[in-house]
């Protein structure tokens, strides 16, 4: 359904008392689908009839959706008998918008209810004005109803209209078009009394298509009419299709004899209120999200993500989308839809999918620009493990394809709203009852009842304590404990319904055998009936029983909460009436310990039922007994919970066990299993920290009574406290927790130092390390020298026990030099950590591997900063082959330094031109970054701006401009939020995304934007050089030249000349110190400062400069022509403008030439980054030849350069225009130098019009 599509319709009352007022649906341009009774009073025209304008002519009117104005129509076709007709609008009817899809045709198929949805004008919606509103109907077919009479029964699950005195509430709804998904099926034509205001009828549409009358009008005299069943397959691959459910589940008979599941989303009976800024934001994702074709929603348990997907849906489905949640349980069924049309896509429990969200990822990942947009909605309680997961399976395409994530937390009911909330959901649940199996008293109006208590802020509550009034109960709400008063008299009406059902053969204590049988089922979830019966044996009635009663039992529960594989058994839900099943069961610890005792095999936890008994424990552990019976299974069973954990931590598995012990922390035992942790662990990172900082407080307490004995232990801790919590991003809380163990450890090595002195050398290293994220450089480079001199003696007594250590310590202390600009030293001090890991490695791979691909990753980039770049470039191939290898075997662990080699990798590609490569890297970084970033943000958020940086400049290499700008803001956007917390830490990362941002916009033309980044850039580094002036000098003379160009670009010169001077002079110190390091840099520099001497009219000293440049950069060219080729065309460029401007036109023209041929060999290869060099080189080239007289040669290098613009403005208008005149007009010159008029007036309306 398209709601663009909707139209009110008018016609003359039949007894010509005013207007009969209906609903209409436009299959065509010009045709109107609705109900014959609503035009009655028309006559009816041939098929064929022109429409007068003049609707007093024509009789009827049609109003579209959305406008004022309404259009002339007549009736070309009806069927009284099916009260269905068709109308012809006039031709001056608005047209559909583009890409509104046509309808395509539908029938009923099966007895099961099927989702509908109508939109229409109902007389329920007149304002005073008398104006009518739209009412979007959404209900199911009642398949086995109207049979005799052919018609559709429909019962409305959106709120029915109040009955009206005197005529229907749905009147003006007639004529409306009845969708199922995508198809149309029928057209409502009148709402039976007997029924109340819930019941709508429609006639089908299927029978009338084959009249060649109406299959003639609509272009289907052989109509493709498909089944519509209840649940429709999608295709989502040649392969592969996955059941769409509708939004909404049909209320059954069996929902009045099971009160407790009225209150479950899935039936939606209470209607939607609130979330509309979420709605709005879902809305407009699917309209305009690009490429961003999926999306997280993330919230808690009854945080309202299903309800809140399945209003989204509904409201796109009144868009014309196909719209659903997929069910990828249900087998068999031929596809009926295809992605041919706009797609929401819904995946609930989306943790639990992740094989069907690998296809549907990879289908999304490569679908066409120009096709339907597809949108792919995840929802999950959190990210842990199966993001990861999903997106190593689809080769990162998920996090590429992911927008910003939706996060919901449970929302306040305010005081104000929760009457008319409470009499909402007490109407809407009376309409869903069996009142006869209820023996509710016939009170027409429930007394009111005082929602003032805390609880009721909670809107389930509120729907609960609802429930119970339209059930005849009373429960007081003025009293003490009304939270838990509501909840026990939802779960009496759960316990009346066990006493009525329960095998009256079986034996047992009453009700509390029968809480603790749907207790040990809704805690362990027993996958299959035998499962069932074996767990039934934990309950003391039955430990003995025989299998029969005990089958019997279990054949109860299945009964009374029927599941399917893989659980036989459902939970009982809502989760609040889990909490109160749990809180009220008798021996509940002890069945807890006994049944999961039962799960085990030899120790370890049994995959999802261990997950099942930690979800629904900590969730209702707010609650006493479920708290001590949570607490006791942890004391109990931490040990073989984490070594489960341990063997899947991609699994949910971690994360629950670490919000269970955040419940009921355990730091006796965390503290003797601590070292069970690995090391290094992407999905392990947040529970480790929760371990780890439970083990501290267990030492701390004991070391308050005995420092001496367990000071130790409590340095030990907190040294690796820090390095859990530096891995989630938590620098501060890091800092300071390796600060203490600094602090103990010099205490002890100072009393024992043959015992703690090389623990001490530990900390500092690891402090050494905490201080240089937080941009505290001096500080940090004093620890690991500090750390380095004891390693170094240790290595020198003990050389196979410290080695490693001394090896590792020479590595971050060449990190914490080449931070403060000591290069040298730092690329000595890397050199010897390799030498040392490499020999460790070949003599024990398995320990050091991993270690000596840090090294060559730290080795690479020393290199790189002498100016060694092809030995830097082999160094970190190297250092990316083996990370690659670790990443396979242990992703977990050492995905993220893939990345970072990556990042690294990428940079040296570009530095040495070899451009497709340096993107590919980049990207592969990017998508790992940005899915680590997505589970840990505090933790990623560096690493993904770092990549978006880099990511940034590969495509501006490549000419790819937009993409390049709006991977730049992102970087620039996160690195800002990154510098307020952390300044010292990034602000000199911010500037140099600053400093990038700048040079994207200015190659986009967008000059003032420019210089406000690079003036922020630069400020910030003038104050980091004069602190760090090793480090951050080249970062300043880069800066300084940038924004001299940036200056000149809007014509201050004189600034701009100052600028490029003061680069110049830092550049020249740079590069006498370090000459193969600096002078590429002094070069580009000195051929700026040319440019400004030049536009001064300094010619003579431009002269100079550029001769320098190019003496520079001429030997360059010639040793790594990949790299420095682009800068000798650029600066032979600029020698023939200071040439011809001195007047040695000939000189220049040579210079020219060849500036010209290097930039055709280099566009050959990289059309996209050196195309618009050409046109300019080209430009100068005929500027010259035109100065010579040489006329034709010049037509033709004019001809060139207009065609080269003519591309590139089409491609981007707002960079281009300007160029694109200017050599219009040129051009225009030549052709008349030469007699061409005709041609030449041609080529200045062309550019006249570019002018205007």
């Amino acid at each position: 359904m398209d709601v663009a599509r909707v139209v009110e319709v008018y016609a003359p009352a039949t007894d010509g008392a005013g207007w009969e007022i209906g609903s209409g649906y436009r299959i065509s341009d010009e045709l109107v689908l609705t109900a014959a009774h609503v035009v009655a009073g028309l006559p009816l025209h041939p098929p064929e009839s022109s429409v007068s304008d003049d609707p007093n002519v024509a009789g009827g009117k049609a109003r579209p959706l959305g406008r004022q104005e309404t259009t002339s129509a007549v009736v070309v076709w009806r069927d009284q008998d099916a009260d269905v007709a068709v109308l012809r609008l006039a031709a001056d009817a608005p047209t559909l918008p583009a890409g509104s899809p046509t309808p395509r045709w539908g029938r009923k198929h099966g007895t099961e209810p099927i989702a509908v949805d109508a939109v229409g004008f109902p007389w329920a919606q007149e304002r005073p004005d008398e104006v009518r509103d739209t009412e979007h109907l959404h209900g199911f077919l009642a398949s086995g109803t109207q049979l005799k009479a052919g018609l559709l029964a429909i019962t409305a699950l959106t709120s029915p209209p109040a009955d009206r005195g005197g005529g229907s509430p749905w009147a003006g709804m007639s004529g409306a078009a009845v969708f199922a998904g995508p198809f149309l099926i029928g057209v409502v034509i009148v709402d039976p009394g007997r029924f109340g205001p819930a019941r709508v009828l429609a006639a089908p549409i299927a029978p009338l298509l084959t009249h060649t009358g109406l299959g003639g009008l609509v272009g289907a005299l052989n109509p493709v009419i498909t089944p519509v069943e209840p649940r429709m397959r999608l295709a989502v691959t040649a392969d592969t299709s996955v059941a769409i459910a509708p939004p909404y589940r049909a209320p059954t008979d069996r929902l009045g004899r099971e009160p407790s599941r009225l209150l479950l989303p899935e039936y939606g009976i209470v209607p939607f209120l609130g979330r509309e800024a979420e709605l709005e934001e879902l809305e407009e994702w699917c309209l305009t999200g690009g490429g961003a074709a999926l999306r997280l929603l993330l919230g808690a348990g009854g945080a309202g993500k299903t309800r809140l997907a399945a209003e989204a849906c509904l409201r796109m489905t009144g868009r014309g989308w196909q719209a659903g949640l997929a069910d990828p349980s249900i087998p068999g069924g031929e596809p009926v839809l295809n992605f041919d049309r706009p797609t929401l896509v819904v995946v609930d429990d989306a943790d639990l999918n992740v094989p069907l969200l690998e296809a549907l990822v990879r289908a999304l990942g490569y679908w066409p620009t120009d096709a339907p947009p597809v949108r792919l909605l995840l929802l999950a309680r959190h990210t842990t493990g199966w993001w990861n997961t999903l997106n190593r399976r689809s080769n990162q395409l998920a996090a590429e394809l992911t927008d910003r994530m939706l996060s919901l937390r449970e929302g306040e009911l305010p005081r104000t709203h929760r009457a008319a909330h409470h009499a909402e959901a007490v109407a809407s649940f009376t309409r869903h009852l069996m009142t006869r199996s209820q023996d509710l008293p016939p009170e027409a109006e429930p007394p009111a009842s005082d929602l003032g208590d805390a609880a009721f802020a909670n809107p389930l509550l509120v729907h609960m304590h609802a429930l119970l009034v339209a059930t005849g109960a009373h429960v007081s709400t003025t009293d003490e404990e009304v939270r838990e008063r509501v909840l026990d008299a939802v779960l009496d009406r759960e316990r009346n319904r066990w006493a009525q059902t329960f095998p009256s053969d079986v034996p047992t204590r009453g009700d509390l055998t029968r809480q603790q049988a749907v207790t040990v089922t809704t805690l362990f979830a027993p996958p299959t009936e035998h499962a069932t019966t074996e767990l039934l044996s934990l309950i003391s009635d039955f430990i003995d029983a025989p299998a029969g009663i005990r089958g019997a039992v279990a054949t109860w529960l299945h009964g009374i909460y029927p599941g399917t594989t893989p659980v036989w058994v459902v939970p009982l839900r809502p989760d609040l009436l889990t909490e109160q099943l749990l809180a009220t069961c008798a021996e509940l610890t002890d069945l807890v310990l006994t049944g999961y005792g039962r799960i085990t095999d030899e120790g370890n936890a049994s995959g999802a039922q261990a997950e099942q008994v930690l979800a629904e424990l900590t969730r209702a552990a707010g609650r006493n007994p479920v708290s001590a019976a949570l607490d006791r299974l942890l004391s109990d069973r931490l040990p073989d919970l984490l070594d489960a954990a341990l063997i899947n931590p991609a699994g949910r598995l971690p994360d629950l066990l670490d919000r269970a012990l955040t419940k009921c922390p355990q730091p006796q035992t965390a503290a003797a299993l601590i070292e069970r942790l690995p090391e290094y662990s992407t999905g392990l990172a947040t529970l480790a920290v929760t371990v780890t900082a439970q083990a501290v407080d267990h030492h701390r307490h004991l070391a308050a009574n005995d420092p001496e004995a367990f000071n130790p232990d409590l340095a030990g801790s907190l040294n690796d406290l820090s390095g859990r919590l530096a891995a989630l991003g938590r620098l501060e809380e890091a800092l300071a927790a390796i600060e203490e163990a600094v602090t103990l450890r010099r205490a002890l090595a100072a009393a024992y130092p043959d015992a703690f002195i090389s623990d001490l050398a530990g900390s500092l290293h690891n402090l050494s390390v905490m201080l240089a994220y937080l941009g505290r450089r001096e500080e940090a480079l004093t620890a690991i020298e500090e750390a380095t001199g004891v390693y170094q003696q240790l290595a020198t007594t003990y050389p196979g026990a410290f080695t490693p250590h001394l090896a590792g310590s020479l590595n971050t202390l060449s990190n914490r030099l080449g931070a403060l600009g000591r290069r040298e030293e730092a690329l000595a001090a890397i050199e010897e950590s390799t030498s040392v890991y490499r020999q460790l490695a070949n003599t024990d791979p398995a320990a050091s591997i991993s270690d000596l691909a840090g090294s060559l990753h730290n080795l690479s980039g020393r290199l790189a900063e002498l100016g060694r770049r092809e030995e830097a470039l082999t160094t970190i191939q190297e250092s990316t082959s083996v990370y690659r290898q670790l990443a396979t075997t242990d992703p977990d662990a050492f995905t993220p330094d893939l990345a970072r080699s990556l990042h690294n990798l990428s940079s040296l590609l570009g530095d040495l031109r070899r451009r497709e490569e340096a993107l590919a890297a980049i990207e592969e970084a990017t998508a790992v970054d940005r899915a680590l970033c997505a589970a840990r943000p505090a933790a990623f958020a560096p690493n993904l701006a770092t990549s978006l940086h880099n990511l940034s400049g590969g495509l501006a290499d490549l000419g790819r401009l937009e993409e390049a700008l709006a991977a730049i803001e992102e970087a620039a956007t996160l690195r800002r939020a990154l510098a307020a917390a952390y300044p010292d830490a990034f602000i000199s990362d911010l500037a140099g995304s600053l400093h990038n941002l700048s040079v994207i916009l200015a190659r986009l033309g967008r000059r003032e934007e420019a210089l406000t980044a690079i003036e922020e850039a630069t400020g910030v580094y003038q104050q980091l050089a004069t602190t760090y002036p090793g480090a951050f000098t080249p970062h300043l003379a880069r800066s300084l030249d940038n924004l001299s160009g940036r200056l000149g670009a809007l014509g201050r010169r004189e600034e701009a000349l100052a600028a490029i001077e003061e680069a110049v002079a830092l550049r020249r110190a740079l590069a006498a110190a370090h000459p193969d390091a600096h002078t590429p840099d002094l070069a580009a520099s000195v051929n700026n400062l040319a440019i400004r001497l030049a536009a001064l009219g300094r010619h003579g000293e431009a002269l100079t400069a550029i001769e320098e440049a190019l003496a520079a950069y001429r030997p360059l060219a010639i040793a790594h022509p990949a790299v420095y080729a682009p800068d000798l065309a650029t600066t032979l460029s600029n020698l023939a403008g200071r040439l011809a401007a001195l007047g040695r036109r000939e000189e220049a023209l040579s210079a020219i030439k060849e500036a010209t041929s290097t930039y055709r060999q280099l566009a050959t290869t990289y059309p996209a980054a050196f195309t618009p060099a050409v046109a300019d080189s080209l430009r100068l080239y005929g500027s010259l030849l035109t100065e010579l007289r040489r006329h034709e040669d010049a037509l033709a290098a004019d001809r060139e350069v207009v065609a080269i613009y003519r591309g590139l403005h089409a491609r981007h208008s707002d960079s281009y225009k300007d160029a694109l005149t200017t050599a219009l007009a040129k051009l225009a010159l030549d052709l008349r130098a030469l007699d061409l008029n005709a041609e030449a007036e041609q080529v200045e309306r062309e550019a006249a019009r570019l002018a205007e």
